[in-house]
């Protein structure tokens, strides 16, 4: 499980990287990997927090570590800055349909 936590976390810092990446090359231009980054983000701490506890056991929800409090933290990320659905509703769907979206512009790293 610990080895499955690592991959989602190094997964998610290669996301974030090549959406900054991104959004530096194109002057702030690329918005489609930050929107999807926050949300796999957000939404997988609270998957690694939540699996780290079940890998601790019932010792997690007291004070003998500090997971508990951590899960506390990561719970607001999904939810924050508009939340996730809201992301996914409003900042994606209006990109999306507009006229001039190549979806396989964020793919490739590259922006004309």
């Amino acid at each position: 499980m610990l080895v499955d936590i690592k991959t989602r976390i190094e997964a998610a810092r290669y996301f974030t990287w090549k959406a900054c990446d991104l959004y530096d090359k194109t002057n702030g231009a690329d918005e489609e990997l930050g929107h999807m980054v926050k949300i796999y983000a957000s939404e997988l701490s609270v998957q690694v927090v939540y699996d780290a506890m079940r890998l601790v056991g019932v010792n997690a929800y007291g004070d003998q570590t500090p997971i508990a409090g951590i899960m506390e933290d990561v719970l607001c990320f999904p939810v924050y800055d508009g939340g996730n659905m809201g992301v996914r509703r409003r900042q994606l769907h209006a990109l999306l349909k507009r006229p001039d979206y190549d979806p396989m512009q964020s793919s490739s790293g590259v922006h004309v």
